[in-house]
């Protein structure tokens, strides 16, 4: 497997390549921007932080440690990671030249929080991340294996508090942290109900609504504006990373829809209440755990047949979903200001919009030299002859 890191330090840009290579059997490596120049490689047979500049790598933990949530200071002295096992409450800091120095106490677990069911329903990417500030005094961590909300840590002060929107529910979920000043953090949240995109100020703790569109990702352009990422159906229906799941509870099914193949909603109580979740709501969802097997329930064969085909024709609608990301550029006033539009496809067994096919529009709107456009586009465009993957991730990879 090959590695490249497009270079933004140097003059015009550079594209530095290194190979990977895996043990047998071993096909489950992935990749992470660390730094500006170092790689986590990860896979079951190994972890190893790779310096794209040299031929450079190191193993960061001893022979019984593992983690795949690390993260390196921008001089790569120091280490920040979570361990995998037992100890996933501390966040540990280790120094490059005498081991670990600190070890913080991470907010408590939260009882109403199982993330595999949670997950599993919302058909939104687990993420794992950590982020620094510009000035690295502070760290945004989202580790959703353990925790629903972003833990923000005070590096100086070796203390971590969890973040939490007031004009949210308790149980609030949080996503892809991004600094926009040492000040300001910027996050998506989520609850029962809806969602949005939170400015946090950090020397006031006080909390700001940007926008009640969720962002799936935020990025810093080569000119330093702040470019939000955000996902759409029919132009207009504004879905967390385009999870299927969620584009369900939002489209629905009108009452009527149904009624045309059962007759009257009022003479087929216990059908509705087979199939759908809330069935005297005017707008229906079908139960999540619904089957081919469940509509066997259904004694009539002129009702039963119709009505799966039904379920399966709109599982499959939902299941090829077609939907736009939005690149918004965030002004200081905070105003946002649409500046491209890429399209994406869902194709099963995929349940959300996680990779942009085509990232030259995101390339443009980051102000990424030409050079590096047109490397990329010959990149990718002989990967596809060979019949491979060319994928760009960055930090915000999950």
């Amino acid at each position: 497997m090959r590695l490249d890191l497009y270079d933004l330090s140097a003059q015009g840009g550079l594209v530095r390549s290194i190979q990977e290579s895996y043990q047998e059997n071993d096909f489950s490596i992935t990749s992470r921007l660390l730094s500006t120049r170092a790689i986590l490689t990860s896979g079951r047979t190994l972890t190893r932080v790779r310096d794209a500049g040299s031929s450079y790598a190191y193993n960061p933990f001893t022979a019984d440690q593992k983690s795949l949530l690390l993260h390196l200071s921008r001089n790569t002295n120091f280490t920040y990671y979570i361990p995998d096992g037992q100890d996933r409450t501390h966040l540990f800091i280790d120094l490059a030249s005498c081991g670990e120095i600190a070890k913080i106490p991470l907010p408590a677990e939260e009882s109403w929080y199982d993330a595999s069911k949670l997950f599993g329903t919302l058909n939104l990417p687990m993420q794992r991340k950590m982020m620094l500030s510009p000035a690295e005094t502070s760290l945004a961590l989202v580790h959703h294996d353990t925790f629903p909300r972003i833990a923000l840590i005070q590096l100086i002060g070796r203390h971590a508090t969890a973040l939490s929107v007031p004009s949210f529910d308790p149980e609030q979920l949080h996503f892809s942290p991004f600094f926009i000043d040492d000040q300001t953090l910027l996050f998506s949240v989520l609850d029962s109900n809806h969602w949005g995109t939170v400015r946090y100020h950090l020397s006031t703790g006080t909390y700001e609504i940007l926008s009640q569109n969720f962002t799936d990702h935020a990025y810093s352009s080569l000119s330093g504006d702040v470019i939000l990422q955000q996902s759409f159906f029919d132009e207009t229906i504004n879905v967390p990373f385009g999870s299927v799941a969620l584009l369900e509870q939002i489209r629905g099914i009108p009452v009527q829809e149904i009624a045309s193949l059962t007759g009257q909603k009022e003479n087929r109580s216990e059908l509705f209440s087979l199939l759908f979740q809330k069935p005297e709501e005017s707008s229906l969802h079908f139960k999540p755990n619904l089957t081919t097997q469940s509509f066997n329930a259904i004694a009539e064969s002129e009702l039963r047949e119709p009505l799966r085909d039904f379920w399966r024709d709109y599982q499959l609608k939902l299941a090829q979903a077609v939907g736009v990301f939005h690149l918004l550029n965030l002004d200081p006033d905070g105003t946002l200001t649409q500046i491209e539009t890429i399209p994406f496809e869902i194709h099963p067994p995929a349940t959300f919009a996680q990779y942009v096919e085509d990232a030259e529009p995101l390339l443009r709107a980051l102000d990424l030299p030409t050079s590096l456009i047109e490397e990329y586009r010959k990149r990718r465009r002989d990967a596809k002859d060979k019949g491979e993957e060319y994928l760009l991730v960055d930090d915000l990879s999950y």
